[in-house]
């Protein structure tokens, strides 16, 4: 969606200049065309994908999707306004709306995305602790299984070389990720 709002916003820019003229040339009624498609096409996909966000761990991020759609179709508005203004000025101002939307809605994407990829890290970590921790609990449990089927023998070597791996393996990522 993103490549497609920058693509769109390029067919923009290359007759931004036919704005002062009464009507487009061929290519640029074409290029206009293709810029309103990409646009309606990452529109679509956004909102879809703001919904689909909605039942994700992403859900906090799915207003920001829905967001830009919205700018997205302000973008597309205001492209197929453009040639239908009266005069050059007019024309030119609404396809510079029309940029900036598109603009301001990659802006919106690149920053969720920016966001989204700092949450993943957060919850890999964080998936990384809770298998440890399991892993803790289980040799826990094991010790107290071997604790309580013989009480008189000395512990199993190989069960307290296991017990020291993990518990250094938590020190670690403690060390490395303070926060978590």
């Amino acid at each position: 969606a993103m490549r497609e709002a920058r693509e769109a916003r390029e067919r923009m820019d290359w007759h931004r200049g036919e704005m002062k003229n009464e009507q487009l040339s061929k290519d640029g009624t074409k290029h206009f065309e293709e810029a309103r498609e990409r646009l309606a096409d990452a529109q679509e996909r956004l909102e879809e994908l703001a919904a689909q966000m909605q039942e994700s761990v992403h859900a906090t991020k799915a207003d920001e999707v829905a967001k830009a759609a919205e700018q997205l179709a302000e973008a597309r508005e205001n492209l197929e306004s453009a040639p239908l203004q009266d005069d050059a000025q007019s024309r030119e101002q609404s396809l510079d709306q029309a940029r900036q939307q598109a603009d301001a809605a990659t802006q919106t994407l690149e920053q969720a995305r920016q966001q989204m990829e700092r949450d993943r890290q957060k919850v890999e970590e964080l998936a990384r602790f809770q298998e440890l921790a399991q892993q803790q609990r289980e040799l826990a449990r094991q010790a107290e299984r071997q604790a309580t089927a013989a009480q008189d023998a000395p512990m199993n070597q190989d069960w307290q070389e296991r017990q020291q791996q993990v518990e250094e393996r938590l020190r670690q990522q403690l060390r490395e990720q303070p926060q978590a």
